[in-house]
């Protein structure tokens, strides 16, 4: 058993969704926090996530944003609490005046090796986008495609490196 599996199995018997416990561990990480700000560069002691969320019996989503909580557990509650009780697809009051979001997307209907994020293309555009997609065999292990777009600016290819070990050392201490 793999490492991903091992998470994947863990989450499944605590009843944890794998995408919230994902957003948990990637947002204690204390990774990619930076902004530019009035061409200032701003760092955020906390990220706040927000992340698609389907509208039962509908192919229609709304965004549903939920300020950070490290236990894991409060947080999927908030989380299912808010996205229960949001009525409206897009809270743009929300989003007003901020930058200190991660955009986050599952995507468990397919497995993908590449995805691309709506940008603004601008260079104070520095708000992460992370998506991760259906876990698939390959070679007798289970995967889990995941994708990490950035602003270059603040954070090149070591980092996310450094993010990638971070999540592997996570789910180690799982074992």
């Amino acid at each position: 058993m793999n490492k991903i599996e091992k998470a994947y199995n863990e989450d499944k018997e605590e009843n944890i969704s794998a995408p919230v416990e994902t957003q948990c561990k990637w947002l204690r990480d204390g990774s990619f926090k930076y902004r530019i700000r009035e061409d200032q560069v701003v760092l955020h002691e906390i990220l706040t996530p927000s992340y698609a969320d389907i509208v039962k019996e509908s192919d229609l989503f709304r965004m549903v944003t939920v300020p950070f909580e490290s236990d894991v557990r409060k947080f999927e509650k908030k989380a299912k609490e808010k996205a229960k009780n949001q009525q409206k697809y897009f809270v743009v009051e929300e989003f007003a005046n901020r930058d200190d979001f991660v955009f986050y997307s599952a995507i468990p209907w397919i497995t993908f090796t590449s995805i691309d994020h709506t940008r603004n293309h601008k260079r104070d555009d520095a708000v992460p986008r992370i998506s991760w997609g259906k876990y698939r065999w390959e070679r007798n292990q289970l995967i889990l495609p995941y994708n990490i777009q950035v602003n270059h600016m603040f954070v090149d290819g070591v980092h996310i490196g450094l993010f990638k070990k971070q999540l592997e050392q996570k789910i180690d201490e799982l074992e």
